[in-house]
């Protein structure tokens, strides 16, 4: 009867172990830090701008207010060219009228009326004047100076800009943005449009003043 040889048996795999330099390494180097997110350089807190408004002095709006007022009465005189030696004051009007031609005594008189009207709550006298109304202001005056630059251009409102001539600069940009796009009849109709709108929002007048109107004006 034939023997049965015994079953091999395989030794067991031996378990990797790292050396001990490494590991005594592994375990003395510190855990990666989380990077920290950047600080601002100069950080600014809310009590920094309460700080400074109440280091504002009590009349410092009193101040602003006759700044203003002297500012605009100085600049309405140099577009008159009073002083024609005050260098400061013509390089002021040239720069008033290269910048809104014609319109430029209406930037005196705006500087002007502001320091008036921060003025007048001292006097107790209060005008409510909503954002919309100014904006629609705004509006206004920027499309008085493209029709007064559509009206005196000529053939080269370029040029005439330059000269302080109609709206100036800023009345040159407006008008050629829609001149040079459509033509000068539409853009005559636009800015006509937008200061006919704006300044019935300046006057406070909406769709039911123009309906009384329309109905007052077909009986």
């Amino acid at each position: 009867m034939a023997r049965q040889k015994p079953a091999e048996t395989k030794p067991a795999a031996a378990k990797k172990t790292s050396p001990p330099k490494a590991q005594a390494q592994a375990e003395a180097q510190p855990p990666a830090e989380t990077q920290a997110e950047p600080a601002e350089k100069y950080p600014i807190r809310p009590e920094f701008w309460e700080q400074l408004f109440d280091s504002i002095p009590p009349w410092g709006d009193e101040i602003a207010a006759i700044l203003l007022i002297v500012f605009g009465i100085v600049s309405g005189l140099s577009l008159l060219n009073i002083s024609a030696d005050a260098t400061i004051s013509t390089a002021w009007a040239n720069a008033l009228t290269s910048l809104f031609g014609y319109g430029s005594a209406v930037i005196c008189l705006g500087i002007f009326a502001l320091g008036v009207i921060i003025l007048l709550p001292k006097l107790g006298i209060v005008i409510r004047f909503p954002t919309r109304r100014i904006l629609a202001l705004e509006i206004a005056f920027l499309s008085i100076l493209a029709l007064l630059h559509l009206a005196v251009s000529g053939s080269d409102p370029r040029t005439a800009a330059f000269l302080g001539q109609g709206g100036g600069q800023v009345g040159w940009a407006l008008s050629a943005i829609v001149e040079n796009s459509l033509s000068w009849s539409v853009a005559v109709t636009l800015y006509a449009l937008l200061l006919v709108i704006s300044m019935a929002n300046v006057m406070g007048l909406n769709r039911t003043h123009l309906a009384g109107w329309l109905q007052a004006t077909t009986r």
